[in-house]
C-alpha cells in the first residue's frame, strides 16, 4: 500500500473498518523521566537532579514508579504526576507519588511521611491518564519548602531509565530495515566536532547540542505532533540511542496539511506498524550535515539514501546551498532549518511529511 496524500482518504476508511488491526499490545510499557530545575516553568536554580522509572500495566491499568533524587535544597514535601501539559506548560497534579495504593483507604487518604531519598508506589490509571502519558503530556514534579511549586521536574516519555545515572542512554538497537547507506554514512565524529557549535533556535526553544534528538524535539513548540507520533510508535528509546541518526523533522503544519483525520488514525495503537514505517522513513543512519550533502552530491546536486524504514530518500543541494528533500512518492519539501546538531546525530527541519510507498 502506498501512503500518499492521494491515498490517505482510502487509508482512513480501511483503518476505521479495522483493516489494519494488529495483535494486542504488550501488557507492560516502560516510561522514564529525567528531573531537573531547568525543566521547571519557570526554571529553578538548583543543583538537584532526579530520575524516574515508570511502568504501566496496560491489562490491569495500573502505573507504578520509582523516583530517586539528590541535591534538593531540603527534604521534599510532596511529589506528583501532573498533566496534561507540554514541557512549556504547567498543570495540576493527577497522581500522588507519596501514597501507597496497596494500603487501606484510610491510610491512603491520610497525611503520610515522604521518604527522603526515593518515592515508590503504584496507582490505578484512567484511560484519559493513559492517553496523556502516551502523548507525552504528563510530567513528574518534586516539591520542597523552598520551592513549593516544584524544585525539579521531568516530562515522562516512553523508554527505560538507568536508575542512579545522571542521564539515560537508551540502547542503540535499530528497527528492521537497516539503511543500505551504512557504508557511506558519516560516523559520530561529525556530531562530536559540532558539539561546540551554536545551534539555531527551533520552535521557540534553544537546541543544546549536548541533548539527544528526542529531548530537543520535545522542547520545540513546532514539533509536538512529531513527538507524540514518536512516542506512540515506541521509537523514543531508539532515537535516544547512540546513533548517530539524521532526522528530517516535519513541523506541526506539515502534519496538519495531510488529509483530515490522517494523524489521529496513524496514532491509534492498532496502526503502530504503519506509523513506525512513516516515521522511520524520516531517519537515515549517520551524521548527514549540509556540508556532507554538498561533498557527496553527484553532478546534478543529488544525494540518494536509504532510510531506516528501507525506503528511498533523495536530497538535492541547490546552487544557493539550500536543501530540498524528495520522498519515495516523489514529493519535494524544503529544509527550513538545517544542521541542528544533537549528541546522537543531526536534525533538519522540513516543511512536509515524507511518505513511503
Amino acid at each position: 500500500m502506498t501512503i500518499t496524500a492521494r491515498t490517505c482518504t482510502a487509508f482512513l476508511a480501511l483503518a476505521s473498518a479495522g483493516a489494519f488491526a494488529l495483535p494486542a499490545a504488550a501488557e507492560e510499557i516502560k516510561f522514564m523521566a529525567e528531573l531537573s530545575g531547568e525543566a521547571q516553568v519557570p526554571p529553578v536554580q538548583t543543583e538537584a537532579t532526579g530520575m524516574a522509572d515508570v511502568t504501566v500495566d496496560t491489562e490491569a491499568m495500573t502505573i507504578s514508579w520509582i523516583v530517586t533524587y539528590e541535591g534538593l535544597s531540603s527534604d521534599p514535601v510532596a511529589g506528583h504526576f501532573h498533566g496534561p501539559a507540554s514541557p512549556e506548560e504547567t498543570a495540576p497534579p493527577v497522581i500522588d507519588l507519596t501514597v501507597d495504593m496497596e494500603e487501606d483507604e484510610a491510610a491512603a487518604t491520610a497525611e503520610e511521611e515522604v521518604r527522603m531519598d526515593i518515592m515508590e508506589g503504584s496507582s490505578e490509571l484512567t484511560e484519559e491518564q493513559m492517553a496523556d502519558l502516551q502523548a507525552g503530556l504528563l510530567y513528574i514534579n518534586i516539591h520542597t519548602p523552598e520551592n513549593p511549586d516544584g524544585e525539579i521536574r521531568g516530562q515522562v516519555m516512553e523508554g527505560e531509565a538507568e536508575m542512579g545515572a545522571e542521564a539515560t542512554t537508551a540502547g542503540d538497537t535499530m528497527p528492521e530495515g537497516e539503511t543500505a547507506a551504512d557504508d557511506m554514512a558519516p560516523d559520530a565524529d561529525a556530531a562530536t566536532a559540532a558539539a561546540g557549535m551554536d545551534n539555531p533556535m527551533v520552535g521557540g526553544a534553544e537546541m543544546p547540542a549536548s541533548n539527544d534528538i528526542v529531548t530537543n524535539a520535545m522542547n520545540s513548540q513546532e514539533h509536538t505532533t512529531l513527538v507524540a507520533a514518536v512516542q506512540a510508535a515506541g521509537l523514543v528509546e531508539t532515537l535516544q540511542g547512540e546513533g548517530p541518526f539524521t532526522v528530517f523533522a516535519p513541523v506541526n503544519d506539515a502534519f496538519a496539511a495531510l488529509p483530515a483525520g490522517t494523524v489521529d488514525t496513524l496514532l491509534l495503537p492498532e496502526n503502530k506498524d504503519m506509523l513506525t514505517k512513516v516515521l522511520t522513513a524520516h531517519v537515515v543512519a549517520g551524521n548527514w550535515t549540509a556540508e556532507m550533502f554538498r561533498e557527496e552530491a553527484d553532478a546534478e546536486g543529488m544525494v540518494h539514501l536509504d532510510t531506516v524504514s528501507g525506503d528511498a530518500l533523495s536530497v538535492k543541494v541547490d546552487p544557493s546551498g539550500s536543501l530540498t528533500v524528495f520522498d519515495e512518492s516523489g514529493n519535494a519539501y524544503n529544509v527550513t532549518i538545517g544542521d541542528v546538531m544533537q549528541s546522537n546525530g543531526v536534525i533538519h527541519v522540513v516543511d512536509g511529511v515524507l511518505l513511503p510507498q
